[in-house]
C-alpha cells in the first residue's frame, strides 16, 4: 500500500492527476488490464511487462528528485507498550546479519528472479538502506503529511521513533 500511496501522491502533486486505482492481483499478468498505467512492486518490478508502456518510473527516484529526500518504503513499527530494548536488540542483530550476507542473498535472488547478479547486488547495496537516519525520518514525515492531506491515512497520526532503533 505504501507504493500505491506514493504513486497517488506523486501523480496528484506533480502532475495534477487523480487516478482511479484498481488492484492487479499477483496471479494476473500485466496483459490482464486495460489500464493506462500499472504499479509493479516487489519481485514483479524486476520483470519487464509484456505490454510496453510509454514511461517507466522508479517511485523512490521520482520522490527523491521531487523532495530532495529519501523515501522510506518499509520500517518496523510497534505499539507503545512493546518491549523496545529487546525489540531493538533483535532487530539490529537481524539487520546486521542480513547486511553481512548481502552477496549470498543477491546470488540467491538473482537466480530465483532470472536477473543478472549485478542488478540484484546493486539493488540490495545501493537502492536499499538499512538505517533510519535524519533525512529518512524527514522524508517519512513529509510523506505522512501528504498522505494525510490526500486522505490516504488519518490526519493527526504522529510518528514517534525509538532512538535505539535508528
Amino acid at each position: 500500500r505504501t507504493s500505491a500511496a506514493l504513486a497517488i501522491i506523486l501523480l496528484a502533486e506533480r502532475y495534477g492527476v487523480r487516478p482511479r486505482t484498481e488492484p492487479l492481483p499477483c496471479d494476473r499478468s500485466t496483459e490482464a488490464t486495460d489500464a493506462d498505467a500499472i504499479l509493479l512492486i516487489g519481485d514483479r518490478a524486476f520483470q519487464t511487462p509484456s505490454e510496453p508502456f510509454a514511461e517507466t518510473w522508479d517511485l523512490g527516484d521520482e520522490w527523491s528528485r521531487w523532495t530532495g529526500l529519501p523515501f522510506v518504503f518499509a520500517l518496523w513499527a510497534a505499539r507503545p507498550e512493546a518491549p523496545f530494548e529487546e525489540l531493538s536488540r533483535l532487530l539490529q542483530q537481524s539487520r546486521d546479519q542480513g547486511t553481512e550476507r548481502l552477496p549470498q542473498i543477491a546470488r540467491r535472488e538473482a537466480s530465483a528472479l532470472g536477473i543478472p547478479l549485478s542488478v540484484a547486488t546493486e539493488y540490495l547495496t545501493e537502492n536499499l538502506h538499512y538505517r533510519l537516519g535524519n533525512s529518512e525520518r524527514e522524508g517519512l514525515s513529509v510523506f505522512r503529511n501528504l498522505a494525510a492531506r490526500h486522505g490516504l491515512i488519518p490526519k493527526g497520526v504522529d510518528l514517534v521513533f525509538a532512538e535505539s532503533l535508528a
